[in-house]
């Protein structure tokens, strides 16, 4: 996701969902941002390890980030499994239209529909 919050204060709010729903989900869930992560490392070269290392990739398309669209086009070439959300209203470009986007008003829908999601990728897993 974007971490421009200062031009997108509901950002913090949809982060906060998005742990709220990894948290209540069934199964272990255990989100990553890459600015949250301490430590001096190259921002890009560490993105790409998180994603490597992910068995499940959450892209926020909110603000409509070039680097999400690229971070999201590194996870589906490495096949990850991915999950796209953004908030209803976003432009999304037409190389990712087609695949299903949960799209929300608010943080607390995010979060219903990503629990949703969430609980429905571990259900199929078993």
């Amino acid at each position: 996701m974007s971490f421009h919050e200062e031009e997108e204060p509901a950002l913090v709010d949809y982060w906060h969902a998005m742990q709220r729903a990894a948290k209540r989900a069934r199964g272990n869930f255990d989100l990553r941002r890459i600015d949250k992560v301490e430590g001096d490392y190259d921002i890009v070269a560490r993105t790409y390890k998180e994603i490597d290392a992910a068995d499940l990739v959450i892209a926020d398309l909110t603000l409509s980030s070039a680097n999400v669209y690229l971070e999201l086009g590194y996870a589906r070439g490495r096949g990850k499994s991915v999950i796209q959300t953004c908030r209803e209203g976003t432009p999304l470009e037409f190389d990712i239209r087609g695949h299903r986007t949960l799209m929300y008003p608010n943080a607390t829908v995010l979060e219903e529909k990503l629990l949703s999601r969430l609980n429905a990728l571990k259900s199929r897993c078993r």
